[in-house]
């Protein structure tokens, strides 16, 4: 799975795994919680051990033997028991990303100016794109899209600031839920964190 950090599949054989409740699609089901763990985008994770049948004819010349089969299941479908202790459980955060460094100063003349009079300026009065909340929907969380001009056909949510165009690519490049606009700023190339 991407984004998994690298652990052993199966739990050290002298810790004591605690018992937890693990609500699946079909009904709620106890298990053993071997580790929790967080995705590179920052979700929660539980490893949980489930008892069941297994052949292991390979490695133990049984057909059939009772083993603990590890899954993944979200951290919020994961309840704990009351009165037990969940104090040696392993818990493996995601590395935060480092911010790529601020872009270099352009060594080249600036490109003219375009001569519609209808470019986002900033408070220092230098072109910038305009920042717009878009408004969330039942399968889309709040994002923010960025304009090259302000009277834009398709800017529709609440307008927010004037940032430099190198500043709002940055954002672009950093943050999953910040976008331009292609009606009014081309498409923009794809990145690292392209969604």
């Amino acid at each position: 799975m991407a984004g998994r950090p690298a652990h052993p599949r199966t739990a050290p054989p002298t810790r004591v795994l605690p018992p937890v409740r693990v609500a699946l699609p079909d009904g709620e089901v106890r298990a053993l919680l071997v580790r929790q763990w967080q995705t590179a985008r920052g979700t929660w994770v539980c490893t949980v051990a489930l008892r069941a049948w297994a052949s292991r004819a390979a490695s133990t010349g049984e057909d059939l033997t009772e083993d603990l089969i590890e899954i993944d299941v979200p951290a919020a479908r994961v309840g704990k028991v009351p009165g037990i202790s969940y104090e040696g459980v392993p818990v493996l955060r995601a590395p935060h990303p480092t911010p790529p460094p601020a872009p270099a100063a352009p060594t080249a003349p600036p490109a003219p100016e375009p001569a519609v009079t209808n470019v986002p300026r900033t408070k220092g009065g230098e072109p910038g794109w305009l920042a717009e909340r878009t408004k969330p929907t039942t399968t889309q969380h709040l994002r923010v899209r960025f304009h090259a001009v302000t009277d834009c056909w398709t800017l529709t949510g609440e307008k927010g600031a004037v940032m430099p165009v190198a500043q709002a690519r940055h954002m672009i490049d950093i943050d999953p839920a910040a976008e331009s606009c292609e009606a009014c700023t081309g498409p923009t190339p794809p990145t690292a964190n392209s969604r």
